[in-house]
């Protein structure tokens, strides 16, 4: 920056001076170059022909002194017009910086632990100590009871074999000899059937009471699975009220963020674009020591 500032050269200008100047310093070096230490002359049928002239050193002091001068003018120069190209490009690749903004972070919400539903087991448990001695007892006066009076069971098995009852059965004793056998009853048919409705009465009896326990487990179950359907529901609900709250706040904390970027960035380009201006807008300083070279180069391309 020490070779730039708002008065001085222009970029056109200093590169026009810096091509001038190369110029000169290119002839000043060829004229350096031709000098020489010997002229060479050869004669040919009594005619002399010079073949190298003369040319000894002349001013090579002032030669030197004056190409010296030049380059470092043009070194000058180049190093100014490198450093000005060099501004704008670190101008131009300056990147917005957003590490100085917090992204927003959606708040996570857990779901709800929702509770499993309940088998019969559960409405089981909720009956008294009492409640559940009597359903264990009529279900097993139900069962056993029920056993005997069943179309299969024992009781109507007996009463078959009393309908289908001989008086006299024969019995193979001995190979090839009948042996009677006399059959006698000790029930009749009406015994039977009295002992069948007895037991039918107290096996109705039981049956309503464990239908009674069955039904009242269901109920407490089914009660206590729609307690739960409600309160699922209700937790879901709050669940899905609460996430769209924290969604929508999140929205807008994203929209919040997006616009102080958004305004951050465009300040950012502007004032990018300020700086860019204000370094197209600079000058090549002209050194003192270089002043008189560059005003007549300056003169001589004008």
């Amino acid at each position: 920056m020490k070779q730039l500032a708002k008065n001085g050269l222009s970029m056109t200008d200093a590169q026009s001076i810096s091509n001038a100047v190369n110029q000169a310093c290119v002839e000043i070096e060829n004229t350096i170059n031709n000098f020489n230490v010997v002229s060479k002359t050869i004669k040919i049928e009594g005619e002399s022909f010079d073949i190298q002239e003369a040319n000894p050193i002349v001013d090579i002091f002032d030669l030197l002194k004056t190409k010296s001068q030049l380059h470092g003018v043009q070194a000058w120069l180049m190093e100014a017009l490198t450093a000005k190209t060099e501004l704008m490009e670190t101008i131009r690749e300056e990147k917005f910086n957003r590490d100085s903004f917090t992204m927003p972070t959606r708040e996570v919400i857990e779901e709800p632990n929702c509770l499993p539903f309940v088998d019969e087991e559960f409405g089981r448990l909720q009956l008294s100590s009492t409640e559940l001695a009597e359903f264990l007892e009529q279900e097993a006066i139900a069962s056993h009871y029920g056993k005997v009076i069943h179309k299969r069971g024992k009781l109507t098995s007996l009463r078959s074999q009393l309908a289908k009852h001989n008086a006299l059965e024969w019995e193979v004793i001995e190979d090839g000899k009948r042996t009677p056998v006399r059959c006698k009853t000790h029930h009749n048919s009406n015994e039977l059937l009295d002992i069948h409705n007895s037991l039918s009465d107290i096996w109705t009896r039981a049956n309503k009471r464990v239908n009674y326990f069955n039904s009242k487990v269901k109920s407490l179950t089914n009660d206590e699975n729609v307690r739960i359907t409600n309160l699922n529901a209700k937790l879901k609900n709050d669940y899905a009220s609460l996430l769209n709250t924290v969604n929508a706040n999140y929205q807008i904390e994203v929209s919040n963020y997006n616009a102080k970027v958004d305004t951050a960035q465009s300040k950012f380009q502007s004032q990018q674009l300020v700086k860019l201006k204000e370094a197209a807008a600079l000058k090549i300083v002209v050194d003192p020591r270089f002043k008189d070279i560059i005003d007549e180069y300056q003169v001589s391309n004008n």
